[in-house]
């Protein structure tokens, strides 16, 4: 999802047999296809132009995922790989992704707390997921610290209502933020 130039697509190929890297943007879409084609994957991976699942079917082991997570309505195509009006893109995946996962597949999404790190957890717990996070590097960035993760979403083998969705996700440290959602920006 969202493959930009391709570099996570072009790398889950590499290790599997096929898969699918779409992107909203068609000079993203092209630019993924080249890519593929110079790291000699073109022949395991389609490369489409797709609005999250708009043009995807079947079901899938993994998806990547390097979603745009600042919640301020985009200006144009280039700056939509940043900003999410309204955490829309954020919201419709998390609604729709159990359809599209195997029994044991996975998510791996990139996010950080320049976005609104709550919504996410917010809507990975109405999607009944379990949440692991597998990387986090901390810096400082115009004197805000800031905060960049890797984390694993998968469904629970056995049904986890949203109280203990809630409650391990609550049990984590929070996290510090720039900003949240309903903050103006300037």
């Amino acid at each position: 999802m969202g493959t930009g130039c391709g570099v996570n697509g072009s790398v889950a190929a590499s290790k599997s047999h096929h898969g699918v890297a779409v992107d909203v943007n068609p000079i993203a879409v092209d630019c993924a296809k080249r890519n593929a084609e110079r790291n000699g994957v073109a022949g395991r991976v389609e490369v489409r132009e797709s609005d999250l699942f708009e043009n995807v079917s079947g079901r899938f082991d993994l998806i990547l995922f390097d979603p745009p997570f600042r919640w301020f309505r985009p200006n144009d195509l280039y700056e939509r790989a940043t900003a999410d009006e309204n955490c829309e893109t954020l919201t419709s995946l998390f609604q729709q992704v159990k359809a599209y996962l195997t029994g044991s597949g996975r998510i791996l999404l990139s996010f950080g707390t320049t976005g609104d790190i709550d919504y996410l957890h917010e809507l990975v717990a109405q999607a009944g997921l379990k949440t692991e996070e597998l990387r986090k590097v901390e810096g400082e960035k115009d004197g805000l610290t800031v905060a960049y993760l890797v984390y694993r979403f998968t469904v629970p083998s056995h049904p986890v209502s949203g109280c203990d969705s809630l409650a391990l996700l609550a049990s984590k440290e929070p996290l510090p933020r720039a900003r949240s959602r309903g903050d103006e920006v300037r």
